[in-house]
């Protein structure tokens, strides 16, 4: 098990357990709800959604960020176990707590939110449910595959649930979001959170929003099964309205407080030198000299902005920058420039490059103004860098999206299925110099649901070279 996992879940649950206790404090009579005010649990829609809303933010940046980023070269291994993961490394007990927690803690918990959303027919809570459980969805099947969610989520009435192929998973997240949208447009919903969404706010236009880029996303994962049809399925979702800009976006807040800060920084902080800033990751926007350098990528020792070559147990380079390594930052889990980099992709397909390339300018903006580039210095770039296609406009729009979404785990589900941007094996690699195609299952699943693992593994949960679903 990597060695943060049991503090920063342990982290983790004290960020919740703060942030229910504050929701519960204000929202109940516990003489009249038998509440207690320390229970991990709660059953209230507010706590419910409060607690699936920090979990996936964490989640997503904490072990199931990282260890993508590390494999498509953001980060580097520098030390102990992060070195063992950067050489391909990766065995069932570094993510038994990622597993647990997309289940346990986000997809229980929304379960159990619609549960009483359901009860009094508050459509809203229903919706923000779904639109968490597909995110939670997506991201565990792009990282595993094949997973368990048809026969899931059911405790002691099925405690060995069957897998459903992720084809299949890919269909629920895509009817999750369709009835999402519609929950979220009632205008009979019996009540609307408010300062339990952490996100929006209770901006039910906002979260359909949110779930239209989240459906143009796993259509446009489909790239390699059929590119036409996904392309066309993706702008279809951008057109129906999506984000305004770079200020709508769907991000998940922490604070400087010990307790409720980034895993991002937690990580970098507590194992300092464990893991360290990729070569790849910052020669590519050295190169090119991208303004969200010193926002992305610390200082070295020598002044300088250097990253380890994958693989090479390099450590004295530089440490993650400001902008999404502070206490503070916040996890990016759906954005503008996301959108538009998927509709750059999408319109490319479609044979149409100068749509193509507006939506990949407008996309290398948005990352940039969210960070505070003046747009003086925005507009340089583009000029330099972006101002028409070279040889490969799916290589140029595939870099640009890997810099802008940096820290979360779409990157690596993008090299996979596109090949961009062109990375080399890491050094010293333990896996026959081939970059993983997947994590493997964890060690819990080996040991309580054998059957249906073995089943989807062919015998063997470890194996990290298994291509999923969508990658040709």
């Amino acid at each position: 098990m990597l060695h943060s996992n049991k503090k920063s879940t342990d982290i983790m649950k004290k960020y919740i357990s703060i942030v229910l206790i504050a929701l519960i404090v204000a929202a109940c009579d516990f003489g009249d709800t038998n509440v207690s005010p320390n229970a991990q649990t709660s059953t209230t829609k507010d706590a419910l959604l409060a607690q699936s809303l920090a979990a996936l933010g964490w989640n997503t940046g904490d072990d199931a960020g990282r260890i993508a980023n590390i494999f498509t070269q953001h980060f580097a291994g520098g030390a102990n176990q992060s070195l063992i993961i950067s050489r391909y490394g990766l065995v069932e007990t570094d993510i038994n707590t990622s597993w647990a927690n997309f289940y346990e803690e986000v997809m229980n918990e929304t379960k159990n939110l619609k549960v009483l959303a359901q009860a009094d027919g508050s459509d809203h809570y229903v919706g923000m449910a779904n639109v968490i459980t597909a995110m939670a969805l997506g991201t565990a099947t792009d990282l595993w595959g094949d997973i368990p969610y048809s026969e899931a989520l059911k405790g002691s009435g099925n405690l060995k649930p069957a897998y459903d192929s992720q084809e299949a998973i890919y269909d629920t997240i895509q009817a999750l979001l369709d009835r999402a949208i519609v929950q979220l447009g009632s205008t009979e919903s019996a009540a609307t959170p408010s300062a339990a969404d952490f996100i929006y706010g209770g901006d039910t236009d906002l979260w359909i929003k949110a779930a239209r880029v989240l459906k143009a996303r796993y259509y446009n994962n489909l790239s390699e099964i059929d590119a036409s049809g996904s392309a066309q399925d993706a702008l279809d979702a951008l057109n129906a309205g999506i984000f305004a800009d770079e200020s709508e976006n769907f991000e998940f807040p922490f604070t400087t407080v010990a307790t409720e800060q980034n895993p991002i920084h937690q990580f970098f902080n507590d194992r300092a030198g464990d893991i360290v800033m990729g070569e790849f990751f910052v020669d590519l926007m050295s190169g090119k000299s991208d303004p969200r350098l010193a926002l992305f990528v610390a200082q070295d020792g020598a002044g300088g902005y250097s990253g380890s070559p994958a693989g090479s147990g390099e450590a004295e380079v530089s440490s993650i920058g400001p902008a999404l390594g502070s206490g503070d930052s916040p996890m990016p889990l759906v954005t503008f420039a996301e959108a538009k980099f998927i509709e750059a992709e999408a319109q490319l397909r479609l044979g149409d490059n100068a749509a193509a390339l507006t939506a990949y300018q407008d996309g290398i903006r948005s990352s940039m103004t969210k960070h505070g580039v003046a747009s003086v210095d925005v507009d340089a770039y583009i000029t330099a860098n972006a101002s028409a296609f070279g040889a490969n406009p799916l290589s140029d729009v595939m870099e640009e999206k890997y810099v802008a979404m940096f820290t979360h785990p779409q990157p690596y589900t993008d090299f996979r299925r596109t090949g961009f941007p062109a990375l080399s094996p890491a050094a010293n690699n333990t896996n026959n110099n081939r970059i993983p195609s997947k994590f493997p299952y964890p060690q819990d699943e080996r040991n309580y649901n054998e059957v249906n693992v073995d089943a989807v593994s062919n015998g063997d949960p470890t194996d990290i070279n298994i291509a999923v679903y969508w990658d040709k």
